[in-house]
């Protein structure tokens, strides 16, 4: 082999295994810290905080108690459909260790439709533009497969390590006659020495690849998409698309002695209802346009149109209480 091409191999085998001690010990990093300080990666896959955070974004999120949240702060809250959305505080109320909260995306003109009862939300502490496009196509079935090859190849070059220069490799041989030169001391020792750092950083090497394969396998699993709904842009296929919006219903009260009874408009369409008696509750299905409801305490209600999968923005909150005080 020529000792320029040689050369160049060494080195392109160094740029390959270093690219991949970082990424080792990224995953590593992201990680250790999702075990022991609560951090969340999101993956934003909606507009709805731009210019803040776009579509694509990477954000690194931390869990806080409800206590500590405030005005201003980015947060990210379970949704009531099983998604998770991120968007900004616009008021919060403390309640007996949890909170209410009413978020609004940075490029939405209205509140959500819905506010959120949490007793802990993710507050986003950082982002990294775009990041998130290569975090969710690594995370895909193909993107693993090729990480994958890739930990195969570092680890074969690992293996056969640097080209060794010696008979044959291109060096020139000054006489042709075999000659014996018996090593000094020193030489040996230097010797050993190379060997020492070679096996230490092959070891280490290996390490920290076999650390970050395994981390990244968990760090993927970590990963969360969040997102807004009906009135964001997101992205598909490269593609813009906006999606579309559904009627609330409208909803009012009639009271009786130790009942209330909540009717609705009905939602041309609607396959049914999602009934809320209170704020955070559970959602009580109803095929109807009524439900009637015995209350405790002071309540929130409010409804929902289901459109099979869809569904419409949550309808005007009726508060309601106990006896003889009307909705």
């Amino acid at each position: 082999m020529n000792p320029r091409v040689g050369e160049l191999t060494w080195w392109a085998r160094q740029v390959l295994l270093t690219a991949g001690a970082v990424l080792g010990v990224v995953c590593a990093l992201v990680t250790v810290g999702a075990l022991l300080f609560g951090l969340r990666p999101l993956v934003f896959e909606s507009g709805s905080m731009s210019p803040t955070i776009d579509t694509g974004d990477l954000a690194i999120s931390h869990q806080v108690q409800a206590d500590s949240l405030r005005e201003g702060q980015i947060v990210s809250v379970p949704a009531g459909d099983g998604t998770r959305v991120t968007h900004r505080v616009v008021s919060v109320e403390h309640d007996h260790g949890q909170a209410v909260l009413v978020l609004r995306g940075d490029a939405n003109e209205v509140d959500d439709a819905t506010p959120y009862r949490v007793g802990e939300a993710d507050v986003v502490l950082l982002h990294v533009p775009r990041l998130g496009y290569a975090v969710g196509w690594l995370s895909s079935p193909v993107g693993l497969f090729l990480l994958g090859l890739y930990a195969a190849f570092l680890v074969s070059v690992l293996v056969k390590g640097a080209p060794q220069r010696g008979p044959g490799s291109g060096a020139i041989t000054l006489s042709s006659e075999p000659r014996v030169v018996p090593p000094t001391r020193g030489r040996r020792a230097a010797r050993r020495r190379r060997v020492r750092r070679r096996s230490v950083l092959g070891g280490g090497l290996g390490v920290v690849l076999a650390l970050g394969g395994v981390a990244g396998a968990t760090a993927a699993r970590e990963i969360t998409p969040t997102m807004a709904t009906f009135t964001d842009s997101v992205v598909v296929s490269g593609a813009d698309l906006t999606a579309a919006s559904v009627p609330a219903p409208t909803l009012s009260c009639s009271w009786g002695l130790f009942q209330r009874t909540f009717t609705w408009t009905a939602v041309p369409g609607a396959t049914g209802y999602s009934f809320y008696a209170d704020r955070g509750a559970d959602p009580i299905q109803v095929s109807g346009t009524s439900y009637t409801e015995t209350p405790g305490n002071r309540r929130y209600a409010s409804v929902v149109a289901q459109f099979g999968t869809w569904s419409s923005p949550r309808s005007n909150e009726v508060s309601y209480q106990l006896l003889g005080s009307p909705c």
